[in-house]
């Protein structure tokens, strides 16, 4: 696995990624001034020679971009590209059976998903985010360290909770807003 992403949150997903017993050779970032260096132990490839690999090895790519637009730019050129994007679970976090997470989706440690909550397309689930029963969360919605949603809310596309915000049950928060 390849993580997309040469950053802090990069070194999370990849941590992550590991855990779940992945094999994580590469960041993938075009900053100038991080490709051809080292980042958390592993190189840095720029984007379009790091997705080449990819496609010629069948392994797979991570994304760890915090910004939610950048994120959803990243997630179409990963899928145009024809590059695989599961998601990353961590395996301190907890997901019941019936909970659902979208492909590209990071799920990090002590983060709850309970029964029925359905987790979109790359988004991220922070460190010990909750998500109580039947909630809906967006593609490219970002739910910050401590953040809860409470039974039955819904976060649209992109939205951002903050760290420890609280939605409470059965309200819904609308595309790309900031809690």
């Amino acid at each position: 696995m390849s993580i997309w992403g040469a950053s802090g949150h990069g070194k999370v997903a990849a941590d992550a990624a590991r855990l779940s017993g992945a094999d994580v050779i590469c960041f993938l970032d075009d900053a100038a001034t991080k490709v051809g260096q080292s980042w958390d132990g592993l190189p840095v490839v720029a984007v379009r020679d790091g997705l080449a690999r990819v496609l010629a090895t069948g392994g797979t790519v991570g994304l760890a971009i915090g910004d939610n637009r950048a994120r959803a730019r990243v997630f179409a050129a990963a899928v145009d590209a024809g590059a695989p994007t599961p998601p990353i679970v961590h395996p301190a976090a907890i997901l019941a059976a019936s909970a659902s997470v979208g492909m590209a989706t990071l799920v990090c440690a002590r983060a709850v998903l309970n029964p029925s909550a359905r987790v979109g397309r790359a988004a991220i689930v922070n460190t010990g985010a909750i998500v109580e029963h039947d909630c809906e969360v967006g593609d490219f919605v970002h739910l910050s360290p401590g953040s809860v949603l409470a039974g039955g809310a819904t976060v649209g596309e992109g939205a951002h909770i903050g760290a420890g915000a609280v939605v409470l049950p059965g309200v819904r928060v609308g595309a790309f807003a900031i809690v």
